[in-house]
């Protein structure tokens, strides 16, 4: 993964998370706990931000997989994937300005798909190898086809 920014610990935010209306998780009823990453957005939480944007962080994950996994939240609080795809797409589009050649980009969209943090978060990580990446693998290392 490429990093435009030096690493370093998440400021206070001023801003208010919006409500955007999408504030239940998949199981229905109110959030009953402070949304690990909208504390993080707030900076109520620690993290380690990898780039910011207006209406993103580029932070690294508390158990990653890989020395460069990489999450990407949306400021705005949107329980999945699924929920708003304007948001989505913006916070995809944050995403693939720090994809490199052989990175991984991941979402999991609710608890059915494993999903256990209900903020859209897209996982970023560079190539493993064999099927420490991906259950059906990866390409074994050499030049990209062309």
């Amino acid at each position: 993964m490429r990093h435009p920014t030096p690493a370093r610990r998440v400021p206070e935010h001023p801003e208010e998370r919006p409500d955007t209306g999408a504030d239940t998780p998949p199981g229905g009823g109110p959030v009953s706990a402070p949304c690990p990453f909208c504390e993080v957005v707030a900076g109520r939480a620690p993290a380690t931000v990898v780039h910011h944007w207006p209406d993103a962080l580029a932070i690294r994950p508390r158990r990653p997989v890989a020395d460069d996994h990489v999450l990407v939240i949306p400021r705005v609080h949107v329980v999945d994937a699924a929920r708003d795809p304007g948001v989505t797409a913006a916070a995809m589009r944050r995403a693939a300005e720090l994809l490199v050649p052989g990175a991984h980009v991941g979402v999991n969209t609710g608890a059915a798909a494993g999903q256990t943090v209900f903020h859209l978060h897209i996982h970023l990580w560079g190539c493993l190898g064999g099927t420490r990446c991906m259950p059906w693998g990866c390409p074994p290392p050499g030049p990209a086809p062309s």
